[in-house]
């Protein structure tokens, strides 16, 4: 029956996921912050602002208000500015461009609240010191301008507040810095969980569950770094709980044959196999590695011995006595060898008389299929292992490759199989 993952074990696998890809998400981290510096030190327009206040000693409606702050935004008035400046000798900008009403104009804003006697005046310009000038001598001109012009005054403007300082407007560094790096760990992470998720790969174990299949990990373990001596253990633990579980399902008689399946070219299958082998061998049985990949046999290689006799010579000449390569105590080797039609020679008699010669001497007979990608015809073989062990590569393995190969499995009601996952 299939499973469904829950919500907090989906939000745990994205926890686990980004942290796999941590130094994609650090690339788009140093990107944002590259970026950040380079908007903030040559793109961003820096603007300065001053504050001021000009205070209005009686009573008055919004009219007024309006009347009021209208003048201060009113072209004879940006005039009145412009001519106190250039008598401070302060008639150009620092660009070389001469003062005028435009640039009075485009930086002015004066604003007020009914039912408060304070009109509030700002500045902005790019240019510091010339802010917090410009901003003082409208506010101390104004009041002049107003209490001659303006009736409805009175004669009752006074500067409240003058300004101190022109501050910089908008995101400061540390802002854009800060926002550089939330951006930057956010779009890596949105773009590494869409990337991984739509790559069509075996993400995490739980994608595997979702098969119905028992799932391992038979090479994870956990230990205290370069421990070698542990983690050999945790390792032969891990072995020997799967051999006892397969034992377990099987009732009549003793876990004899157990083949391996690998997708994709990796050497942990290889190793999960001799490890499998030696721990048997090393608790008394007498162990065979079989190598039955027919399409690219090259298991000798890893022990270094000559491919002389084959389960595929004792199939077709129907050799009875076999002399095998020991490798040690216990532990011994069969080669493979390329054939032109596996699917054919694994239907055949003569390959099942063989299974059946070579494990008679033998306590377990371990065999190592051909990797899943080249050739799937040695599913055919299915009914002569008591279980398949099916090696899948997190991250790296197809799930539609997966799912055609358990398809196979499903036609041939094969129903000893599990699965053992490996790490990137």
């Amino acid at each position: 029956m299939e499973k469904q993952k829950g919500m907090l074990q989906s939000i745990v696998e994205i926890f686990i996921l980004l942290k796999r890809n941590i130094f994609h998400i650090a690339y788009f981290l140093l990107t944002g912050i590259v970026i950040g510096f380079i908007y903030a030190n040559w793109v961003m327009d820096i603007n300065y602002q001053s504050v001021g206040k000009v205070e209005i000693r009686q009573t008055t409606n919004e009219t007024q208000l309006i009347q009021i702050t209208n003048a201060i935004k009113s072209e004879d008035f940006y005039e009145v500015v412009v001519d106190k400046l250039a008598d401070e000798d302060h008639d150009t900008l620092p660009n070389g461009n001469p003062i005028t009403t435009a640039y009075i104009s485009s930086g002015i804003t004066a604003t007020y609240v009914v039912n408060n006697p304070l009109i509030t005046v700002t500045f902005d310009s790019e240019y510091q010191e010339l802010t917090l000038l410009t901003l003082n001598t409208i506010v101390d001109e104004f009041v002049v301008y107003g209490n001659t012009n303006l009736t409805v005054v009175n004669n009752n403007l006074h500067v409240y507040q003058n300004a101190e300082v022109a501050t910089k407007t908008g995101l400061s560094n540390t802002m854009i810095y800060g926002l550089s790096v939330v951006l930057g760990v956010a779009f890596g992470a949105v773009v590494v969980i869409v990337t991984d998720y739509s790559s069509g790969k075996v993400l995490f174990a739980s994608d595997l569950e979702m098969s119905g299949f028992r799932v391992y990990s038979l090479t994870k373990v956990k230990v205290k770094k370069n421990d070698e001596l542990a983690s050999q253990k945790a390792l032969t633990h891990n072995i020997l709980t799967l051999q006892n579980n397969l034992e377990s399902h099987i009732q009549d008689r003793f876990l004899k044959t157990v083949a391996f399946s690998t997708f994709g070219r990796s050497s942990n299958v290889d190793d999960l196999i001799d490890l499998v082998a030696k721990t048997y061998a090393l608790n008394d049985q007498k162990t065979l590695i079989v190598d039955l990949d027919l399409v690219k046999p090259d298991l000798h290689e890893k022990y270094e011995v000559e491919n002389k006799v084959t389960i595929v010579d004792i199939a077709e000449q129907g050799l009875e006595s076999v002399k095998f390569k020991k490798l040690q105590n216990s532990l011994y080797f069969l080669g493979g060898k390329e054939v032109t039609y596996p699917s054919k020679f694994f239907k055949s008699d003569e390959f099942r008389k063989a299974i059946s010669t070579i494990s008679k001497d033998f306590d377990i007979v371990l065999f190592r299929l051909s990797r899943v990608e080249e050739d799937m015809t040695n599913l055919n073989a299915l009914d002569q292992f008591d279980f398949l062990v099916m090696n899948v590569t997190i991250n790296r393995t197809s799930k539609k490759k997966l799912n055609e190969y358990l398809s196979v499995i499903e036609n041939h009601k094969y129903q000893n199989v599990v699965i053992n996952t490996f790490e990137k």
